[in-house]
């Protein structure tokens, strides 16, 4: 099959959700991270697409540079923002709707990653490996409708026209995976065949 052309698509969220480790595993690199200061592009083939991700770092004193990045990139093809699952997500639904607002981007697809997902009945605790939730307390499990709907995604996604899916994984600098976590590979797909349809 041929490779497809470049997909611009922006990696956005907050501070230490995992979005360097995510675009990391979907490149197949197993390394430990530090927090993205500013942007950081990455150019990834995946299956027949080549991705070209522009991460934002998410410290609160750059996201209110992040639409002026936008107006400079002009053109994307997708969108993938990133969520801590164990967090409060009200913060994320906030961001979230100033990103998803910008008119430009009307109409593009996007995936939700909701990173360091656990499922319930599953310890949070269960692998010294894995991380602890960002309040320090042990983490209720609940299930990822509810994360999603809690954030409000099915609205936030209405008011762009945007298509959009979810996946719920855990990627994480304490549990470096080998091989693509599935669910994130099957968000990917969905993100592909979307930016095919819609650009």
């Amino acid at each position: 099959k041929a490779v497809s052309m470049h997909k611009i698509v922006p990696v956005v969220g907050l501070e230490g959700v995992g979005k360097s480790l995510i675009i990391n595993n979907i490149q197949g690199t197993l390394e430990h991270t530090l927090p993205t200061i500013g942007i950081s592009k990455k150019v990834v083939a995946y299956k027949d697409t080549i991705f070209s991700f522009h991460e934002l770092g998410g410290r609160e004193d750059f996201r209110k540079n992040w639409e002026q990045y936008f107006k400079l990139l002009g053109h994307i093809d997708g969108l993938i923002v990133v969520v801590d699952a164990r967090a409060d997500v009200q913060l994320a639904s906030v961001f979230t709707k100033a990103v998803l607002g910008y008119r430009p981007f009307k109409g593009v697809p996007v995936l939700f990653v909701f990173n360091n997902y656990t499922p319930p009945g599953v310890a949070d605790g269960a692998s010294q490996r894995l991380s602890q939730p960002m309040s320090g307390k042990p983490s209720k499990a609940r299930h990822i409708t509810r994360v999603v709907k809690g954030m409000g995604v099915p609205e936030l996604a209405a008011r762009g026209d945007h298509p959009y899916s979810y996946s719920a994984c855990r990627v994480t600098s304490f549990d470096l995976p080998e091989e693509l976590d599935v669910r994130l590979e099957h968000g990917l797909d969905w993100l592909v065949s979307n930016m095919n349809h819609t650009r």
